[in-house]
Parts: structure tokens; sequence; C-alpha cells
């Protein structure tokens, strides 16, 4: 499975780890939140994807359910998503999986949230991966002819076969974390807000090649 996201800096060369740097955009003027929210017929700008961010001026009063018809990257066809806030939340990113919204016609509440409610949308570019990157969103596939230029869509690629360089000795099973934008290394304690990148398929000595499953999720 992959998804298709604008390379904002580069080029990016085949086999490089991907991460999403977030720009906002504002979806509107802010609403009244003492009524439902019901914000329809909610446009994105063209040939982009990313997530959603709604901002509450107040913290919610009480649990509350928000919709969202959207059709996401790994799930090509629009549907209904609900998400729960707890009482005292001011925001709400949407969605939390490495899938990102390319189209979105609703977002919608059955109870009213208080004070005043804004959305952006938070529209995904592609970067190098840092180390431990806390948005890594795919693989630039190794199997490209060329680099991902500047300025143009590049498919980056979330699951399945990959291959990196280890950083440290790696063993087969071993859950993977980024160590920059070709290499991979083995998840410690201290990483658990960094992406998990995959799982490695064999052995590898540091700075040898590295057959792993890829399995972009995100950190707690």
């Amino acid at each position: 499975m992959s998804q298709l996201v604008f390379v904002k800096d580069g080029p990016i060369a085949p086999g490089v780890l991907c991460s999403a740097r977030e720009e906002p955009h504002a979806l509107g003027p802010a609403v009244s939140g003492e009524l439902p929210l019901d914000m329809d017929r909610v446009s994105l700008p063209a040939g982009t994807c990313g997530r959603i961010r709604i901002v509450f001026s107040v913290p919610v009063r009480a649990p509350l359910v928000v919709s969202f018809w959207a059709t996401l990257s790994e799930q090509p066809f629009p549907r209904r998503y609900q998400t729960t806030v707890v009482a005292g939340t001011t925001e709400l990113v949407w969605p939390r999986s490495r899938q990102a919204i390319t189209a979105l016609q609703r977002i919608q509440t059955q109870e009213a949230p208080g004070g005043s409610v804004s959305a952006e949308f938070l529209k995904w570019s592609a970067v190098p991966s840092r180390d431990a990157d806390p948005l890594l969103c795919g693989l630039y596939p190794a199997n490209m002819t060329g680099p991902a230029i500047p300025g143009r869509m590049a498919p980056l690629q979330l699951r399945g076969a990959a291959s990196a360089v280890a950083v440290g000795s790696i063993r087969a099973d071993d859950a993977l974390v980024s160590a920059g934008a070709y290499a991979v290394r083995v998840r410690t304690a201290s990483d658990v807000h960094a992406d998990h990148v995959g799982t490695a398929l064999e052995d590898a000595a540091a700075g040898s090649n590295v057959r792993l499953r890829l399995d972009i999720q995100p950190g707690s």
C-alpha cells in the first residue's frame, strides 16, 4: 500500500525513509460551539493529503464524539469515522494513524462543545526522516528509477518488504525505528514516542544492509 505525498525539499533518493512536514491551512473562520458542530461541504487543497486539527477555545465540557466524513490514504473510498475526545480537551488532531486524509466532506458533533471552534488542515509534505522521527510517513521505494523531485508528488510505501542500513547490531524479529534517512536501529525502552518502522527479517551487523518488514505505525 502506498500514498502520494508532495515533496517539499529534496530531492529524495530511492530507499529513503520520509517524514511528514505539516503546514496548517485554515478551513474557514472559527464557528460558534454553543450548538453542535456541523461543518458541511469542507474542501481541501487539490492534490494534497494530511490531517485535521480542531481547536476548542474553551476545554470540552464532557466527552465529545466527533464524526468525520472522509477518504483516507489506505481506505480509498469515503466513509464516516468517529473519535471521542475526553472532557477538558482543547485540541484534536485526526487521524492518529499513518493514514492521511485525501478528501474531506463533513465534520460533525452531536453535542455542543462550547466556546468557539476552528479547524485547520495540516497539509503533509515529504522530507527525509530524522532519528526517531515523530511523524514518519513512508519509504520512497528503492525500485524507483530516480529521485523524487521537489514540487512533485512522490509515492511513499507504507507496508511490505524493504531494506535499510543497520545502525548497531540487529537480530531477526527486532522492532525497528528510524536512525536517519537511510538507516534503522533497534527500538529501545526510551523510544516510547518514536514511530515504529518495521520488523527485522534477518540478523545484520552495524553498517550492513538489513531486510525488514515495513509497517509504519505512530509512536505513543
